[in-house]
């Protein structure tokens, strides 16, 4: 991921933060913190791994594996 990615997803969020200064009291404050915090976390997933697969349980192939594990020796 390049720096610009990564700025561009924090920036695809800035409006929600900016939002949370209307927020009545500290739990509604900090529910929506943790909110746009997870939408960013997995943002930022989906932009290293991938796309979640339409069948979370099914594996990847061993050979795919492998190739990733011997890449990083």
């Amino acid at each position: 991921m390049t720096k610009e990615e990564y700025i561009a997803i924090f920036l695809s969020k800035w409006e929600k933060m900016q939002e949370l200064d209307a927020c009545d009291n500290l739990y509604d404050l900090e529910k929506d913190i943790h909110g746009v915090c997870m939408e960013i976390g997995r943002d930022l997933l989906e932009k290293e791994l991938g796309e979640v697969p339409e069948d979370r349980r099914k594996k990847k192939s061993k050979k795919f594996l492998r190739e990733n594990r011997d890449s990083k020796l």
